[in-house]
């Protein structure tokens, strides 16, 4: 994951302690911003997009699922 998502997954994260774990366990392929497919980005995260097998929102459905989640476990713990 690019960082911005691990940013904003603290941010909004109904937790008041949370760790990110990226690229653990393998090399699987970073996750882009929408932002880095375009040509307005730099240059490395360019790069970064191209390599990438994800759709540009791809982080955004990540991101929205894993805070949904959060919120959910936390109303029933």
């Amino acid at each position: 994951m690019f960082n911005d998502y691990a940013i904003r997954t603290k941010q909004n994260s109904p937790y008041k302690f949370n760790m990110v774990a990226e690229n653990s366990n393998g090399y699987g392929g970073y996750i882009p911003t929408p932002d880095a497919f375009s040509e307005k980005s730099m240059l490395c995260e360019i790069s970064l997009a191209y390599d990438s097998f994800l759709v540009p929102e791809a982080g955004e459905i990540l991101l929205s699922s894993m805070l949904k989640l959060g919120n959910s476990l936390k109303n029933i713990l």
